[in-house]
């Protein structure tokens, strides 16, 4: 009877042993993806905070100005349920955006 082969005893397709390690992710192709693979903060993650931080502003303006809470399409109301979920919300829901 064969014996089990040793799980360290494996050899890659074209012949080459290999220890039997898992081999390692490809390497990141851009500095954005090293600090993604990082954990650290990449342009798409400032890109968001940028465009929160807009309409967070466009929402303060409006609240200056005594239109926050109105949709900026048809000047109805905007549903508490919507502001609470959705604060910085400019339309009703129902008008497109």
């Amino acid at each position: 009877m064969d014996a089990d082969p040793n799980p360290h005893d494996i050899q890659l397709e074209d012949g080459r042993p290999t220890d039997g390690a898992p081999s390692d992710p490809e390497p990141p192709e851009s500095e954005t993806e090293t600090e993604a693979a990082e954990g650290g903060v990449t342009e798409a993650d400032i890109d968001a905070v940028d465009a929160l931080l807009n309409d967070v502003e466009q929402s303060l303006s409006r609240l200056d100005a005594g239109t926050y809470g109105r949709c900026e399409e048809c000047g109805e109301p905007i549903d508490d349920a919507r502001l609470a979920e959705l604060p910085t919300a400019r339309t009703c829901g129902t008008c497109p955006v």
